[in-house]
Parts: structure tokens; sequence; C-alpha cells
């Protein structure tokens, strides 16, 4: 939701979308990025991985889905950096 979410709020900032409906996306985008941050991996997961250093800040699938791959942080990192660069253009 994240990464398509951050492009659909630019896109409803482009075609001049109803305001209140553009801050319902931004507020579905920040929630989504929330949730992404509060699912990185911190201390107190050492006892699930081989490495448990090597794990420090990655994303899993999914809440239930410890599984590590390369596209979750590259997909998270791309929404919060297209965010980052929304709320620099000033498009508040």
């Amino acid at each position: 939701m994240a990464e398509g979410g951050v492009a659909t709020l630019v896109t409803a900032v482009r075609a001049q979308l109803e305001p209140t409906l553009r801050v319902r996306v931004e507020d579905q985008v920040r929630s989504a990025l929330d949730f992404l941050l509060s699912q990185q991996f911190n201390v107190g997961h050492e006892y699930l991985f081989k490495n448990p250093y090597l794990i420090e800040g990655a994303l899993p699938g999914s809440p239930v889905d410890y599984t590590l791959r390369i596209d979750y942080p590259q997909h998270a990192g791309n929404a919060m950096l297209y965010y980052l660069d929304f709320l620099e253009q000033g498009a508040k």
C-alpha cells in the first residue's frame, strides 16, 4: 500500500483532487508508513534467526511471515523516499 499510495497521492495533487479526498489519501499513506516502521526488526527478535545481528532493521513479509527478501526493504524504502520527496516539494 505504501509505495502505490504515495504514487496515488502525487497523482491526486497533480490532478487537483478535492482537498478533503487528498487528505484522506495522505492519512492512509502515513498510516502505512507508520506500520512499516513498526514492523522493522529491532532488539528482541534474536532468537528467531541464525545470525540475529544481520537482521537488525530488516522488514518481514508480513506480521506473521518473517521471511526476509531483498525486495521488502526496497519497496518500503522507495515509499519512504517518495513520500519525503513529496513533502519537500511542498505539496501540503
